[in-house]
């Protein structure tokens, strides 16, 4: 997908090549790293039309079913760097014990990317950062249970998210640090589907809790939240000379999901892990400790997430 180590040719007129991404869940997050990786070359635009479909889930005391449609078109600057822009029609429906969440939203939004790493498959050393920028207008209801009638919410909406990345040799040890943070402004949760609003937890955010299961609750069951704040600290070392690409990892990840900046506590998990640097990109399995949970939990990753 990053075409590091490609061989160098010639930049090629591709304004007629069209791709076709299907994602079986959470379209928004693999969408951006498959355009932008049909865009290896300047100054090539690709448009993407993409369908995804979540089915039910156990999470957190839910079960939630979405719908995304959505239409992209990107710039590659350069190999590490891009813009994405698309028009996005999202539905969600959440159901619990104690409510039903139904919401259905349309937006356009923007993302951008600039990499400055000595390599994109296998960091090391340098930075990356990344932006999301969207506005769009969203109409939900929300059913309690043992009350009648129902709660709807209606209007505009901004979304905001950036995420920042730096990698730093030293004696003998690599670091790595991770920052994001994002808010939707609107007048009510309600009122956008939760694929729109933020979750923490997972390998790629907080280890020691299971993907997507932190955030606000309402009647116990998990919902997205308005505002997001995760960061990470990791240091890894090789274990053995022989195999030098073979490291072990301490790491250290905190955050959460909220409706509200007031109203975001942090959770905090830690643990160990087992890095490969494959030609593919590193596999990471890592054992994490969530300390409000209480409990271990094994992660497996592959490949670097920007």
């Amino acid at each position: 997908m990053s075409g590091h180590g490609a061989p160098d040719v010639e930049p090629v007129d591709c304004r007629d090549l069209r791709v076709a991404v299907v994602a079986a869940q959470w379209h928004t997050e693999v969408m951006d790293g498959l355009v932008a990786g049909a865009l290896p070359m300047a100054p090539c635009v690709v448009a993407s039309f993409a369908i995804s479909y979540a089915g039910h889930a156990g999470l957190a005391g839910y079960l939630m079913s979405a719908a995304i449609i959505s239409l992209a078109a990107g710039a590659a600057l350069s190999v590490l760097r891009y813009r994405l822009y698309d028009v996005e029609l999202a539905h969600a429906r959440i159901t619990s014990s104690v409510f039903v969440d139904t919401a259905t939203a349309v937006s356009t939004n923007y993302h951008w990317l600039r990499r400055d790493l000595d390599s994109v498959l296998v960091p090391t050393e340098g930075t990356a950062l990344s932006a999301q920028a969207g506005v769009g207008y969203g109409k939900g209801t929300e059913t309690l249970f043992g009350v009648a009638g129902e709660t709807e919410r209606r209007g505009p909406f901004v979304r905001a998210y950036t995420r920042f990345t730096a990698y730093k040799p030293f004696g003998g040890w690599y670091g790595n640090a991770r920052i994001e943070a994002g808010q939707v402004f609107v007048t009510s949760r309600i009122a956008v589907p939760d694929t729109i609003l933020f979750r923490a937890g997972g390998d790629d955010s907080v280890r020691g809790y299971d993907y997507r299961t932190l955030g606000p609750r309402v009647g116990g069951a998990v919902v997205g939240g308005r505002v997001l704040l995760t960061g990470s600290v990791e240091v890894e070392h090789s274990l053995t000379r022989r195999v030098p690409a073979l490291l072990g990892a301490i790491f250290v990840d905190a955050g959460n999901a909220a409706d509200r900046w007031n109203e975001l506590r942090p959770f905090l998990g830690y643990g160990v892990g087992l890095h490969y640097r494959s030609p593919v990109g590193p596999l990471k399995l890592d054992l994490a400790y969530g300390q409000n949970e209480r409990r271990l939990r094994v992660h497996v990753s592959v490949g670097v997430n920007f």
